[in-house]
């Protein structure tokens, strides 16, 4: 009887496992597809312009920066979640602020 629960025991160790590895690597194929789309997505450059300086936006220099770049006035827009920030939250007021953190 103990080898038969030590079986069962092995093969539910084996199982859970299995499943632990196909929902990571189902997580990671959806990351990968998620962010494959956002890049598809991304508006062409002609299309967008600096809002301080109306000079045509580069993409940020930075690897490590996922953005866009103004050469004309260097600063740097980020982008988040595939939305471009051209605005800072500190600069918002009254209702905007409010609506800012939903």
């Amino acid at each position: 009887m103990k080898t038969k629960n030590l079986w069962f025991a092995a093969g539910a160790a084996i199982g859970a496992g299995a499943l632990s590895y196909a929902l990571v690597r189902r997580y990671q194929k959806t990351l990968a597809e998620s962010l494959a789309w956002q890049r598809q997505r991304r508006p062409a450059l002609d299309v967008l312009a600096c809002p301080d300086c109306h000079a045509a936006l580069q993409v940020a220099f930075s690897p490590a920066a996922d953005g866009y770049f103004c050469p004309a006035c260097h600063k740097e827009y980020p982008v988040v979640d595939g939305i471009p920030h051209f605005i800072k939250t500190e600069a918002l007021t009254g209702w905007n602020k409010g609506f800012a953190g939903m």
